[in-house]
């Protein structure tokens, strides 16, 4: 009884798997079926272009760069007892905004604006919706925009998150020393939110009123260097000049190897950024990177002569803010401006920053911008927008010199409303803060240095090579890697240099994927199309054998061996027995 409990369970299970198999699959099949015309199925579409997705993902890999490169910038510029907190800073900006991005910040810049109905009449305004709030609606697999590039949708917001996080880390240089860790994550939170994201909405968002109006912004001046600038000029105000504030000129850089690198890994990160924002490996992501490039080199050249000109002599800062300033100056144009333009542009801002720093420095005015945020950047990005203005020639946005002599115009206003909303703003969440807590540190803590009083630790060394820890470290101070931090930075240069080949390798891949795929599907759907020929050949001459062995064996008598088949086959001699 039991066996043949078993048995009928044992059949149950074998015709419900059998069933399962036998019903169709909802995707497409690579192989075509057993049937008398063998058709390949069609190839399974993707609504994002992976090309260009792994463009954007490689390039936001390299714009991650830029992080510890400002960190290390800033350190090697400040005070050895300050150096911990000009790195540390860059790292809480990057946590707020990260958390922020996802949560609100993504839909605020880039879903449909959001409209109020407060009296029965609908009003527009100039922020995103709530649509995709913690990636709501946010798909891998459905491009980004309706034109060339289809970027995947999950892609372009991870590449827009490393645009969010260079703003507060730039503006983190005008406060930098002299800020509590608790106060600057909050104020990263609302700043992100209430400045940077509305900001990207009027620039890249289709329902902007600076979108429509027609300003030419191609990689984030406008919410980078203007509003960060603005930003950061009005912070530095409010939060009052630090004990040992004093001019430029006197100031001591306690590791200028470590400065040097970190310009370095900031400028390679600004090159990305100007490769991934046109979205797409094509003419405009190259025309984009040389003009980086020219600018850079033109920037240097014109830091170089006024340095020679004024002081005699080429400092470290010829190489540090020549380059930055350079490449930066070119973010608003990209690739619509030319050669010849982006050197001239290059050129220009070099003089204006090298001046404009000058600015806050003077002694009616005297504002401690730390490490000169609106000296550069503001001036810097001031440059870029109103000259593309002017030389913007290819891609499709006409400049000046193209015959819209309106354009200009265009980039002053934009340039005027961003500086004015953000720095307004700045100044009420500052004073809205400082209400529930205490934003900068004390005197005396600034006096003994920030590292020791915020975050308990120091680097080894001072400025005049003392030995802060001599009683704990004993023998070590003997050891030939005095500045630790410069080693350090070597090893993170290293790093980002290795991660960023492993990435242009997998992004090679990823790139060649789809043909690859291709190329390997056709060949074994005409390899299974031919065992399939070749099969179906034999069954049907097997099946044409017994249908005439069905027939002989209806007949009398069986033909003759000089009679043959249609296909030519001779059956006349074989018996019965034989098929």
């Amino acid at each position: 009884m039991g066996g043949a409990v078993r048995a009928n369970a044992a059949l149950i299970l074998l015709s419900r798997l059998a069933l399962t198999v036998a019903q169709p699959s909802p995707y497409p099949t690579p192989f075509p079926t057993f049937g008398p015309t063998p058709v390949p199925s069609p190839a399974p579409t993707w609504g994002a272009n992976r090309g260009a997705t792994a463009i954007v993902l490689f390039s936001t890999a390299i714009i991650c760069l830029i992080v510890p490169g400002l960190g290390l910038y800033h350190a090697g510029l400040s005070r050895s007892l300050d150096a911990v907190n000009a790195i540390a800073m860059k790292i809480i900006a990057l946590a707020a905004v990260a958390f922020q991005w996802f949560l609100v910040g993504w839909t605020l810049c880039f879903s449909g604006a959001m409209h109020i109905r407060p009296f029965s009449h609908t009003y527009q305004l100039e922020i995103g919706s709530l649509q995709r709030m913690l990636l709501w609606d946010t798909r891998v697999d459905e491009g980004m925009w309706d034109g060339k590039s289809h970027v995947s949708q999950r892609a372009y917001c991870i590449f827009q998150l490393s645009f969010a996080i260079i703003a507060p880390c730039l503006l983190s240089s005008a406060v930098a020393c002299r800020l509590r860790p608790v106060p600057w994550f909050i104020f990263v939170l609302l700043w992100t939110t209430f400045v940077y994201d509305p900001v990207v909405f009027w620039v890249w968002n289709y329902e902007g009123w600076l979108y429509r109006y027609g300003v030419i912004d191609y990689a984030g001046a406008l919410p980078l260097l203007i509003a960060s600038g603005a930003s950061g000029f009005v912070l530095s105000a409010f939060v009052g000049n630090r004990p040992s504030f004093r001019d430029f000129e006197d100031d001591v850089h306690h590791s200028t190897p470590t400065a040097l690198v970190g310009s370095v890994m900031v400028w390679f990160g600004w090159v990305g950024l100007m490769l991934g924002a046109a979205l797409s490996a094509d003419e405009e992501g190259e025309q984009a990177t040389i003009s980086a490039h020219i600018s850079s080199a033109a920037s240097l050249a014109a830091w170089m002569v006024l340095e020679q000109r004024e002081l005699g002599y080429m400092t470290s800062s010829c190489i540090t803010h020549g380059t930055i300033v350079g490449v930066v100056a070119v973010l608003a144009s990209g690739p619509y401006v030319a050669p010849a333009g982006s050197i001239i542009m290059g050129a220009i801002a070099s003089v204006a920053t090298y001046y404009g720093r000058r600015l806050t420095k003077h002694p009616r005015l005297r504002v401690d911008d730390t490490f000169e945020a609106f000296g550069f950047y503001f001036f810097a990005g001031m440059t870029s927008l109103l000259l593309t203005g002017v030389f913007a020639y290819y891609f499709g946005p006409d400049g000046m010199v193209k015959g819209d002599a309106l354009q200009p115009w265009r980039q002053f206003v934009a340039m005027v409303a961003v500086t004015l909303y953000s720095g307004g703003a700045t100044f009420i969440l500052a004073v809205a803060i400082s209400i529930f807590m205490r934003i900068r540190t004390t005197s005396e803590e600034e006096e003994e240095g920030v590292d020791i009083a915020l975050h308990q630790q120091s680097i080894m060394y001072d400025k005049y090579g003392e030995n802060l820890h001599e009683a704990e470290l004993g023998s070590f101070a003997n050891y030939w890697w005095d500045d630790w931090l410069y080693i350090w930075s070597v090893l993170v240069a290293l790093w980002g240099v290795v991660v960023a080949v492993a990435l242009a390798v997998l992004a090679s891949i990823v790139v060649c994927c789809e043909s690859c795929t291709m190329a390997i599907k056709s060949c074994l759907t005409s390899g299974c199309g031919f065992f399939y020929r070749s099969i179906w050949s034999v069954e049907e001459k097997r099946r044409q054998a017994a249908v005439r062995v069905g027939l002989r064996q209806g007949q009398p008598t069986l033909p003759d061996a000089s009679e043959s088949d249609s296909d030519g086959e001779d059956y006349g001699g074989d018996s019965d027995e034989d098929f």
